[in-house]
């Protein structure tokens, strides 16, 4: 029930900060340290160009030849299953008895050669060291259709050695060591604290391969335009700690690079959180959400959890996009060794007091250990502190690391949100499906607001291409509001409208909405020739701007 005061004022409203998933610019440039060397980005999928460089700790060598004089090996070692190792060389007949030993031994599976000419193999100079550039290799056609973008994915190891030396087939199932002879070796990363120690990277602990990046306009079906549906399968992997990563490509469903407009998102899943379970899958709060750019830069987007009333069986997230693509990441356990008592999360990680409501997030217990508590993993016999939300490292296909989850099938009603177990439980063509993404309001950066309570947006009616404030018209700035937890739109307008007209501020060379938001108090300036052109404060003219105020 939301409350509604109206007033003739002036209101005087600074623009807010927007959070949404913005390209940095200018592009931040990160380092990621292994054991012998450092690279630019701490994943890569399919294509991307991924350089290695000298770790300055005195362990391999420098770039000093030709790109021809190398061979790099990227090593994937899913958590199930058999390693793959794909060598990429100036001439793979050179290569061949090596790729022969190496797939002889039982902890191989694949070994495969991609020649330089293909993986785009380069020595650049920057800031006056060489360093080696490469495409990350494209494995779709290694298992499966050689078109159906499934690929090796998961934690991975790359090295680089001289194309007369021995491949590094212990890769499989051994960790890069200074102590071998390589020239570059990169698998679990450290932390950039200017020492050459092995203390992990913070968010980061080990290198992992992405699966191509999902075309989110194909997999949401709601609305069309701008969702199609055409796709049905959702790509994502697991990292070394069994934390998941989803590459996501938005540009069909956003206005367009160069148009500083951000698309809200809803998507929500009834997957189960461990196998042969049927727990469903729950994420705490937001602490456990993050978002980066594709060389792992941090962005700061909305996306967050909501409990949707309607669908308590799901997980729902929402969030907003307007880069071109992003990698979603979901933590596994608590970075704060942490978990709540009592709640609704009882006994589920945590990492700030507001993940357990009506509970209280304290010190982690020792997995399986009722009674010892726990700050790292090295404190407990089990090896792991604290419970976990999820766990898909045993769900690969294929034992190659890569995660798919496929619309159809046992969950929730596409339309309805009710509870199914296959198409017969749903409506006329309405089927049971596992997942569900929806591409919602197109929303201007400066006009994307949050509180602790509330998410404000001010949506133009012209790029929504409906009438929101119920006027009769498509051409005013409309301003709807969402209560934060559940995600539920809080009617404000007038006959049950969504919302309502709102004035555009201009102070050169700024332009912003006339709105502010705090907890659950929202107050927007609404011009009377908006909202229905009428005389709505009694004082004979059309022309004022009336104060509203909303309190949840």
């Amino acid at each position: 029930m939301w409350l509604i005061a109206g007033a003739t004022a002036v209101l005087i409203v600074w623009p807010f900060d927007a959070r949404a998933s913005c390209n940095q610019i200018p592009g931040t440039v990160e380092v990621f340290r292994g054991a012998v060397g450092s690279t630019n980005r701490p994943f890569a999928g399919p294509g991307d160009f991924v350089e290695l460089r000298p770790s300055g700790c005195g362990f391999g060598a420098p770039f000093d030849a030709a790109a021809e004089e190398y061979v790099v090996s990227v090593v994937f070692t899913p958590p199930a299953g058999r390693a793959s190792l794909v060598a990429l060389a100036a001439d793979c007949a050179a290569v061949a008895a090596e790729l022969g030993r190496c797939g002889g031994r039982d902890d191989v599976g694949i070994s495969s050669c991609i020649s330089h000419a293909d993986s785009a193999v380069h020595i650049v100079e920057r800031d006056g060291e060489r360093r080696l550039l490469f495409r990350f290799p494209d494995t779709d056609s290694l298992f499966a259709a050689a078109d159906d973008d499934r690929t090796l994915a998961g934690p991975a190891a790359i090295a680089v050695t001289r194309r007369d030396a021995a491949l590094p087939c212990e890769l499989a199932s051994e960790a890069c060591e200074p102590e071998h002879d390589r020239l570059f070796c990169l698998d679990r990363l450290f932390a950039l604290d200017n020492t050459c120690g092995s203390e992990p990277h913070s968010q980061f602990t080990h290198f992992t391969a992405l699966p191509p990046p999902n075309n989110f306009q194909a997999l949401c079906v709601d609305p069309s335009p701008p969702c199609t549906g055409a796709e049905s399968e959702l790509r994502f992997t697991a990292d070394a700690d069994g934390n998941l990563l989803f590459p996501v490509d938005w540009r069909g469903i956003l206005l367009g690079e160069k148009v500083p407009i951000a698309r809200l998102l809803r998507g929500s899943t009834s997957i189960e959180a461990f196998p042969h379970s049927d727990a469903p899958l729950r994420i705490p709060g937001k602490s456990f959400l993050r978002s980066f750019s594709p060389t792992g830069g941090p962005l700061p987007p909305i996306f967050e959890p909501q409990l949707d009333p309607s669908a308590p069986h799901e997980l729902t997230l929402f969030g907003s996009a307007d880069a071109p693509q992003t990698v979603l990441w979901f933590a596994r356990r608590s970075s704060a060794g942490r978990q709540c008592y009592a709640g609704a999360y009882d006994g589920l990680p945590c990492n700030e007091a507001s993940d357990c409501p009506a509970g209280e997030c304290a010190a982690a217990l020792c997995r399986n250990d009722s009674v010892r508590t726990c700050n790292r993993d090295s404190d407990c016999p089990t090896g792991e502190c604290g419970a976990a939300l999820f766990d898909f490292r045993s769900r690969t296909i294929a034992d190659n690391g890569l995660i798919m989850l496929s619309r159809e099938g046992t969950g929730t009603c596409q339309t309805s949100g009710a509870p199914c177990s296959h198409r017969d439980d749903c409506g006329v063509d309405e089927p049971c499906v596992t997942f569900r993404l929806r591409a919602e309001d197109a929303v201007p950066l400066d006009s994307l607001i949050e509180s602790a309570a509330v998410f404000v947006s001010v949506v133009p009616e012209a790029i929504a291409a409906r009438d929101l404030n119920g006027d009769g018209d498509r051409t005013d700035n409309v301003t709807l509001l969402n209560d934060r937890r559940t995600g539920l739109r809080q009617p404000i307008g007038e006959s049950f409208a969504p919302g309502r007209a709102t004035t555009r501020l201009h102070q050169p060379p700024f332009v912003y909405s006339a709105v502010a938001a705090e907890d659950d108090i929202v107050a927007l300036l609404e011009a009377e020739p908006l909202q229905g052109n009428r005389d709505a404060n009694d004082d004979g003219d059309r022309f004022d701007s009336i104060l509203r105020v909303f309190r949840s």
